[in-house]
């Protein structure tokens, strides 16, 4: 009897993808110069990186991402824009980010009932380093986050993370702009049929 070859078929995944954003930045009416952005996705489509030339300066963030946690979706485990290092600790939700090196104490974020980080407190939880407020849309309260006055963590409204570069929340499979309450583009999970609940 001859041998029969088994045939292992292995899909083919995309490469990384590259999207680029230009925008342009207006202060009084006056075109202001543009800024280029360019994200980089891994073959599932989470972001992996990204590059912002401003016409002066390059700054590249990376992000070390466990597709495959408890959690159920992708999360950021380190994220490093040139020397600078944030790792998240992370449980059923991102409980606490240490920045800098190992000697850093790490940084606990307090959440509503919402899942929007309200505080940022020390190690021990007896200093309140940091408050957020937002409205009910998301846009917080005092003016968002931008590249020259960051916030101190960048997991806001809803416990997602505040893009500086896009002025919106990145949900993994689209983007959230609290500005205008709407989406980039239609949620690709179309819901579960046979799920009967509300």
């Amino acid at each position: 009897m001859p041998r029969r070859r088994l045939a292992l078929q292995i899909p083919i995944r995309p490469p990384e993808s590259l999207v680029s954003v230009i925008t342009t930045p207006y202060v009084g009416g006056v075109a202001q110069t543009p800024t280029t952005t360019e994200y980089r996705y891994d073959p599932d489509g989470v972001r992996i990186g990204k590059t912002v030339d401003d016409g002066t300066d390059v700054t590249a963030t990376d992000y070390l991402i466990d597709a495959y946690n408890h959690t159920g979706y992708s999360q950021v485990f380190v994220e490093t824009t040139g020397t600078d290092k944030t790792a998240y600790i992370i449980a059923d939700d991102v409980l606490a980010q240490a920045t800098g090196n190992a000697a850093n104490a790490p940084k606990y974020l307090l959440y509503d009932g919402h899942g929007s980080t309200r505080h940022l407190v020390n190690n021990t939880g007896a200093t309140v380093l940091k408050d957020y407020s937002y409205d009910a849309y998301g846009v917080m309260l005092g003016g968002n986050p931008t590249r020259e006055a960051p916030a101190a963590t960048n997991l806001l409204y809803s416990g997602e993370q505040w893009d500086t570069s896009a002025q919106q929340y990145y949900l993994r499979a689209r983007y959230y702009d609290p500005l205008n309450g709407r989406f980039n583009r239609t949620d690709p999970f179309a819901g579960n049929q046979k799920d009967l609940r509300p």
